[in-house]
């Protein structure tokens, strides 16, 4: 089922931005386009998921309960979103190599089945069905990071109703185990990132 409302992104904007040299001055746009996804998208993660140079979307829906792909053609549009199944509540999404292929896959942080979906790509614009690993309370949003310095990819999730940050160790080859929760007070964590401090 398509929702009435559209997706209007910025991204898609910025794709047929006008006059951008790299410099600081005041830039143009182009009209942007909507495109239809299904009900309620939450977020937008870019990346190349079929390895054709193109950036393409990734856009996590409250209904179905899915992230929507969108495949780029490299001249601002897109193909008619493919969706697949993600977890309750899909509230964020975010693109790395999990696996170490070469290949963009996906994290999606769903806050109602309180959990993070990883779904790993083919490097032809389709996914494997997700697999599930439980999280906080409500995950918000996900960043991405080799927090252990093993070479592998790993997350932080930031989980609003727990008021925790959970810390999930990628294994190098799409897996992930808990490596337990810091908790962060009684603010509502929403977002949270990854920085070296030293």
């Amino acid at each position: 089922m398509i929702d009435v409302r559209m997706v209007r992104v910025l991204v898609l904007s910025l794709i047929a931005m006008v006059g951008l040299r790299g410099d600081a001055r005041a830039q143009s746009f182009a009209v942007g386009h909507a495109f239809a996804t299904p009900v309620h998208p939450n977020a937008i993660a870019v990346g190349d998921f079929n390895g054709d140079g193109h950036q393409d979307l990734a856009v996590p829906c409250y209904s179905p309960n899915a992230v929507a792909i969108f495949l780029g053609n490299g001249v601002g549009g897109f193909a008619p979103a493919v969706s697949y199944a993600a977890g309750g509540g899909p509230r964020f999404a975010v693109v790395a190599d999990f696996n170490a292929d070469g290949r963009a896959d996906i994290a999606v942080a769903n806050q109602d089945s309180n959990d993070v979906a990883v779904l790993i790509g083919t490097g032809t614009g389709e996914f494997e069905p997700a697999v599930r690993i439980t999280a906080g309370l409500r995950p918000f949003h996900i960043a991405v990071s080799d927090l252990n310095n093993d070479g592998h990819v790993d997350m932080a999730v930031a989980n609003s109703a727990s008021h925790t940050i959970s810390v999930l160790r990628g294994d190098g080859f799409g897996g992930f185990s808990s490596a337990g929760s810091v908790p962060v007070g009684t603010n509502r964590p929403e977002s949270c990132c990854v920085f070296r401090s030293n």
